[in-house]
């Protein structure tokens, strides 16, 4: 266990008082419900706090519970709550990956975790309670338990529980991608450790029953069908629904709304499924209609092309030409959220064209190559990182281009980990007569 020094304290006492300056400039957490969907109104769980959750199906509730547990809690400061408890989550990050890396030995550790935790675009994301940030946390938690000195038993309960809250938060945690990322601690574990784990995932299992059981959708989100919206062509004459654009009002996509839809029927008399969101039960043909145009305008080479795009993107700067938190930090007259990123430069030419020189979109990709190439040297920790970032990286990157570099913030603290690795072990993995030691990667 990583022994406390002048320096974490002195960078927990920085990050404090950065928020809290943040707090008195006017910058306080993001008010998520305006910018997104994502949230049950809280009226709603105000008159019926289960019967709204088991009627929510757009996406898994986890955050809209968070949400409002933070709204009880602080007796209606949900906001205040944020600015309160986000610091002291930015905080126990950086001590829990100070320990992690602590494992690698590297010489410049304290250099790298200050420029990490005290980068201008974590404390942007740790001003914003949604997914995304406590996906952040929860890798860095993920990191800690793999790198811990842990039994594998322990390990595997763990991670089980970090998985289901996961799953509980974001559909892109699918219940068969979870199973498969358990799997190599499955087949290390005592059957009673199995057990627990498979009672455990019967959280996850549930939310997929009821969906299926009400709306005839064994996922997470009902809404999947959108998530291709990217890889339809709207300039090719059967694009149709894609001319519209995704996330808008129900009444945008009044064309292709059938009234007398069965569960339209079904559900006409349930307040919290027609409502002007993304939750409205119109909305499940809205998501059909997009997988069915998909289908039938499928072209390989413009979802070639989407994705490439999607790399790009995924690649720059989380916070950089995203346009929600772009949004806020120039209503809070932070107009200058390029330069809120340190490893994002921003360079101008003669003309003052802006040129963005990504040290995500060089190092990043160099450091998941080399690592393939090395992969036989690497000890079973390290491989499952690697893969487990790659997988996830491919994933966002294909679904949506417009987010997907929010999306690798979720498992940034992967990269983090993977680039000092690297850094600490290159000459090792170069070396063919030499092997990677350290215990706590095993």
């Amino acid at each position: 266990m990583l022994k406390l020094t002048r320096f974490h304290f002195i960078v927990i006492i920085a990050i404090l008082a950065i928020h809290a300056l943040f707090s008195i400039c006017g910058l306080k957490p993001v008010n998520v419900e305006q910018i997104f969907w994502y949230i049950i109104d809280f009226k709603f769980l105000r008159e019926n706090f289960f019967s709204s959750l088991i009627y929510f199906h757009e996406i898994p509730p986890l955050l809209s519970i968070i949400h409002y547990g933070a709204e009880v809690i602080s007796f209606g400061h949900r906001y205040l709550f944020f600015a309160l408890l986000l610091p002291l989550l930015h905080s126990l990050c950086f001590l829990l990956f100070s320990n992690v890396i602590h494992q690698l030995n590297f010489k410049y550790d304290k250099l790298f975790l200050a420029i990490i935790f005290l980068n201008p675009a974590v404390f942007i994301y740790f001003r914003f309670p949604f997914y995304s940030t406590f996906l952040f946390v929860q890798s860095i938690l993920f990191l800690f338990v793999l790198i811990g000195n842990f039994s594998s038993n322990k390990k595997l309960v763990f991670i089980t529980v970090l998985l289901v809250i996961a799953a509980l938060e974001r559909s892109s945690y699918n219940l068969l991608i979870v199973i498969l990322l358990l799997l190599p601690f499955i087949l290390k574990a005592y059957k009673r450790t199995i057990v627990i784990c498979l009672v455990l995932l019967l959280i996850p299992f549930s939310l997929y029953l009821k969906n299926y059981l009400l709306f005839g959708k064994f996922t997470s989100s009902t809404l999947t069908g959108m998530y291709f919206h990217g890889h339809i062509d709207k300039n090719i004459p059967g694009s149709k629904i894609k001319k519209i654009g995704i996330c808008r009002p129900v009444a945008y996509y009044k064309d292709f709304i059938n009234e007398n839809d069965p569960m339209v029927i079904r559900y006409k008399h349930v307040p919290i499924l027609n409502q002007n969101d993304m939750n409205n039960i119109r909305y499940l043909q809205v998501s059909d209609e997009y997988l069915k145009e998909f289908k039938e305008n499928f072209d390989l080479l413009y979802s070639i092309k989407y994705v490439s795009l999607g790399f790009i993107r995924y690649m720059s700067s989380p916070s950089a030409d995203y346009k929600y938190l772009n949004t806020y930090l120039d209503n809070n007259s932070f107009q200058l959220y390029d330069l809120f990123d340190l490893p994002n430069i921003q360079l101008k030419n003669e003309t003052k064209t802006v040129i963005p020189f990504s040290f995500y979109l060089f190092v990043y990709p160099f450091i998941l190559i080399f690592l393939l190439f090395y992969f036989r040297k690497l000890t079973f920790v390290v491989r499952y990182i690697l893969l487990y970032t790659i997988f996830f990286s491919i994933l966002y990157a294909a679904i949506d281009p417009a987010e997907s570099m929010r999306m690798r913030f979720e498992i940034e603290p992967f990269f983090y980990f993977l680039l000092l690795f690297v850094l600490a072990n290159y000459k090792v993995l170069k070396n063919k007569q030499c092997q990677i030691k350290s215990k706590a990667l095993f």
